[in-house]
């Protein structure tokens, strides 16, 4: 969750979670934050990957950004990762 609290204190991102996927040439879990922008934001897949090696050891730095309209939740608000 440490790469979760991270993002959530960029000001352009409204919610975050980050997935392991499992690397097809490596067979090694890859690190994948799926992010919701803020209404108002305005940021990029690289300036997101920035704002986390500033903050984070390099094997904690998601490999890749994906952009979302929402996270799904359960009815008590707990993200359904199975769903992502």
């Amino acid at each position: 969750y440490e790469v979760e609290d991270v993002l959530a204190r960029h000001p352009d991102i409204a919610e975050a979670v980050v997935v392991g996927l499992p690397d097809v040439k490596t067979g090694e879990q890859k690190l994948r934050a799926l992010v919701v922008v803020a209404p108002d934001g305005d940021v990029s897949k690289a300036d997101i990957i920035a704002f986390c090696r500033e903050r984070l050891q390099p094997f904690k730095v998601p490999g890749s950004v994906e952009f979302r309209t929402s996270i799904p939740k359960s009815s008590t608000g707990k993200v359904l990762r199975s769903k992502l």
